[in-house]
């Protein structure tokens, strides 16, 4: 775990996954010009619809433009960007989706973070606060969040506004294809934990992200926030939620726990205030059918295939350093 040093804007490349993309992506492209290494952009099937935002985007300095025929999932596109960094020689990677709107301070933030962390050698995710989720926790906390220390101890974050280590990428191997998407960034950051790794993230608000639709809506003299994912986001976020957590529970029980009540309040408001119930709802049962049974990869893409786990390099080891069994159901 020797040789990771700070992110700064000579050693960072970012990669931002596209579908579809909107016109805005260009901005936040030429947001990151020369606060980053480069800016890798890997747009994963858009099409013909997509090409002239694509080109435009080619044609900025310091941008490479990958363009994938069909839609291959967000982590085998993130290892696209990963393999373009550290031929780069990058010694970090910024993932960002494309909604996520970074500001020009989002690099030094996550330097400021690494550097004050005590263990900062064994960094593998600095995680980036958006300031929507500030907000939140400023409200609740009547704004005394962060005074004492510029980073919190993560269990994992989000692939939007992540630096990733290209040690520890290296080290542990890179996100899971057979996930395609949702989960993807859980699982990598709980498998960097597993190997000795930390995941911390920054307190200072340094992007602009919402995650799904949310909108506002009251159930009873209660305002409620439904993510609106659609059913077919439902049965992956589902079926890897399962898969994952059975993978991982014991590295991070409280998390994974956590996790699940949170899922029991996803349904709730979805059975409750959200559009297309009974299709949603199907999707999540069709989600627990397959992580039951292993079923892993783009959901039609493969009938029946299994996720493929990566090798163990060493024992998994709980958040409390304790040695746990290999054998993972």
């Amino acid at each position: 775990m020797s040789g990771i040093i700070r992110p700064a804007a000579d050693n960072v490349v970012a990669v931002i996954v596209t579908l579809h993309p909107k016109r805005d992506v260009s901005e936040h492209v030429q947001t990151l010009i020369g606060h980053v290494l480069r800016v890798v952009v890997v747009d994963n099937g858009s099409g013909s619809g997509a090409a002239s935002i694509l080109d435009s985007i080619a044609a900025l300095p310091s941008v490479d433009v990958i363009r994938n025929p069909v839609n291959l999932g967000i982590a085998h596109a993130l290892n696209q960007g990963a393999r373009a960094a550290i031929d780069a020689g990058a010694d970090w990677l910024l993932t960002l989706d494309q909604d996520a709107e970074p500001s020009h301070e989002i690099v030094r933030v996550a330097g400021r973070t690494f550097e004050a962390y005590p263990h900062s050698e064994r960094v593998a995710v600095v995680g980036s606060m958006s300031f929507e989720d500030y907000a939140i926790i400023q409200g609740r906390s009547k704004g005394e969040h962060g005074r004492k220390r510029p980073w919190m101890k993560a269990s994992a974050t989000i692939t939007a506004g992540s630096f990733i280590s290209l040690v520890a990428f290296q080290e542990v191997g890179g996100f899971l294809d057979d996930l395609f998407i949702d989960m993807v960034d859980t699982e990598f950051c709980l498998r960097a934990r597993s190997r000795g790794y930390r995941v911390v993230q920054s307190w200072t608000p340094a992007m602009t992200h919402r995650i799904g639709q949310p909108t506002e809506r009251w159930i009873g003299f209660r305002t409620v926030h439904p993510s609106n994912h659609s059913a077919l986001r439902r049965y992956y976020i589902t079926r890897n939620r399962l898969l994952v957590w059975r993978r991982y529970w014991r590295i991070d029980p409280r998390a994974a726990a956590k996790e699940m009540v949170e899922a029991e309040k996803e349904l709730l408001k979805l059975l409750l205030v959200e559009r297309d119930r009974g299709e949603k709802v199907r999707a999540i049962l069709a989600g627990l059918r397959d992580g039951l049974r292993g079923v892993a990869g783009e959901r039609g893409g493969h009938a029946n295939k299994k996720l493929h786990w990566p090798d163990p390099r060493g024992p998994l080891t709980s958040a409390d350093g304790c040695v746990l069994d290999q054998r993972q159901p």
